[in-house]
């Protein structure tokens, strides 16, 4: 599995790198049956120099699936975490429609209509 921490428009801080791959860390779980050089996880940290906010974004890229994850706000910390949590719920919705595929032969599952 390949991580990847980016700083824009902000210095690098060893800090905020540690525990941003900490929370990451919650991501990999999601992959351990897949061949590691085949999952790219990268989280990009910016900073807006005169609004005062941040932004966090996360991107995770297999060869099943494209996810995209961000957010925005006035505290960085904050937005690791919730961004990451974004990003568990979206893998795993994912994970979950693409077993739903397979199960039911590539159409996904019809919801009972009420009549």
């Amino acid at each position: 599995m390949q991580t990847k921490i980016t700083f824009r428009g902000m210095d690098h801080s060893e800090a905020i790198e540690r525990y941003a791959r900490t929370k990451m860390e919650k991501l990999h779980k999601f992959f351990k049956k897949e061949n590691p050089g085949s999952v790219f996880i990268t989280m990009t940290l910016d900073s807006h120099r005169t609004k005062h906010y941040f932004m966090a974004e996360i991107k995770v890229k297999t060869a099943q699936y494209d996810l995209l994850a961000k957010k925005e706000g006035a505290d960085l910390y904050p937005m690791i975490d919730q961004t990451v949590h974004t990003m568990e719920k979206e893998i795993a919705r994912s994970k979950e429609k693409h077993v739903s595929q397979k199960k039911h032969g590539g159409v996904p599952p019809l919801k009972e209509e009420a009549e």
